[in-house]
């Protein structure tokens, strides 16, 4: 079994999640996965996704020493892997012999994988998601994540002026153009609603908070939006874009200052 605590936001735990989930698979073993809800991440999993696996279990803890101790999960079996050399020391480890415990903690895509699909968001943000995008084909969506508030390389590498310029190129090469804008700068939404009116898609969420089961929610109905745009113009050093990207299997273009 592998027992994988993991950090950060929504798409950070994800890409760990995932990665865990492929080694597992591969090799017939169960993956017990921390969600510990925190000021990161605060909503249970159960809110956000349904498992259509018998494989992955999740508990909303964080997995602790005790958890360790119980299964007789020994230090040389205890793995940091956002380490590189730990990381390549648990997979040959865990692939020469899975019939023991592991332990790992990541927030990473350690395994380089790219299926999401045993993932699948709760019924309502599915509905709510359907209802946003409605009648618009994706081949004329395309999905704008402009990420402020505590990204500091994204407010430094990703301008709003350089999304804009990239949504009125999109615009001249196709008129029928929509957008999905997710943002949690609620200024950056006024000024590209007012900017491009009657061609931005939104959720009307006052704040996309982590700290809030709500917040989160929201989060993750933007986070699903994206994934089925046919394009991602996305904010640098953010995995929510990267992610999202993955799951929708779409182009995406960091936008970066040179």
């Amino acid at each position: 079994m592998i027992y994988l605590q993991t950090e950060g936001g929504l798409a950070n735990r994800l890409r760990a999640i995932a990665s865990a989930y492929k080694l597992a698979e591969e090799q017939n073993v169960t993956l017990t996965v921390g969600w510990n809800m925190d000021k990161y991440l605060n909503c249970a999993f159960g809110e956000l996704f349904a498992l259509n696996t018998d494989i992955l279990n999740i508990t909303n803890r964080r997995i602790t020493i005790f958890d360790k101790v119980a299964h007789k999960i020994l230090p040389s079996r205890y793995f940091d892997i956002d380490n590189e050399e730990n990381r390549a020391q648990f997979i040959a480890d865990f692939q020469a012999d899975s019939n023991k415990d592991y332990y790992i903690h990541s927030f990473s895509n350690f395994y380089k994988v790219h299926d999401y699909n045993f993932l699948k968001p709760v019924s309502s943000i599915d509905m709510r998601v359907s209802e946003l995008l409605g009648s618009t084909h994706r081949s004329n969506l395309v999905g704008v994540q402009i990420r402020r508030t505590d990204n500091a390389q994204s407010i430094a590498n990703s301008p709003t002026e350089m999304f804009i310029e990239y949504m009125q190129q999109e615009l001249q090469t196709n008129p029928q153009t929509v957008f999905y804008l997710a943002t949690d700068d609620m200024k950056v939404r006024s000024e590209i609603i007012r900017l491009f009116p009657d061609k931005v898609i939104y959720n009307q969420a006052e704040s996309v908070s982590r700290r809030t089961k709500l917040g989160m929610i929201d989060a993750m109905i933007d986070f699903i939006s994206l994934s089925r745009c046919s394009k991602i113009y996305g904010s640098y050093w953010s995995s929510f874009c990267e992610v999202a990207s993955d799951i929708g299997k779409n182009e995406l273009v960091v936008v970066k200052k040179i």
